[in-house]
């Protein structure tokens, strides 16, 4: 709903570590759509000074993102909110730093780097989406990495003895 909001369709693959490469008729080796992207939901993340921040729900790093399940639990019980929703925008929040960058942070939106109680209210739920310039950037790049994809689909390499 946050991507889509943004204008923006996810197509998800569930591919579970060590279930193999072909997985209910999908094929885990090969990145669908438009670009690699790739979400992970940790078990745990250990704070690392200057890399993952003490108290952050996740990390994103190249084309992967990870949540830490342990961290979403604790800001569930602290703040008393669903915890499906903290997920939800906990890998939206990770998914769009793969693709605005890491210091895409902003002071207002899903891309604040702190969330307070007043963000996480039932009536404050529209102000956990990407603000307009934030859907702007992420539709953008989305195309940006469609037409990069089908350009090196389409070519075609020939090799010559």
């Amino acid at each position: 709903m946050i991507f889509r909001q943004a204008g923006i369709r996810i197509k998800w693959l569930n591919c579970l570590p060590g279930a193999g490469r072909q997985q209910k008729g999908v094929n885990c080796t090969q990145s669908p759509g438009v670009s690699p992207v790739g979400l992970r939901i940790l078990p745990r993340l250990t704070a690392t000074p200057g890399f993952i921040p003490e108290g952050a729900l996740g990390v994103a790093v190249g084309n992967l993102a990870s949540v830490s399940f342990a961290r979403v639990k604790e800001f569930v019980e602290l703040h008393r909110v669903p915890q499906f929703q903290i997920l939800g925008r906990a890998m939206a929040h990770e998914i769009a730093h793969i693709l605005l960058g890491s210091s895409s942070h902003s002071p207002e939106g899903i891309m604040r780097p702190r969330w307070q109680d007043a963000d996480l209210k039932f009536t404050a739920v529209g102000n956990m989406l990407f603000t307009a310039k934030q859907a702007e950037l992420l539709t953008t790049e989305v195309l940006t990495r469609s037409r990069q994809r089908q350009a090196s689909e389409s070519l075609v390499l020939v090799s010559q003895p």
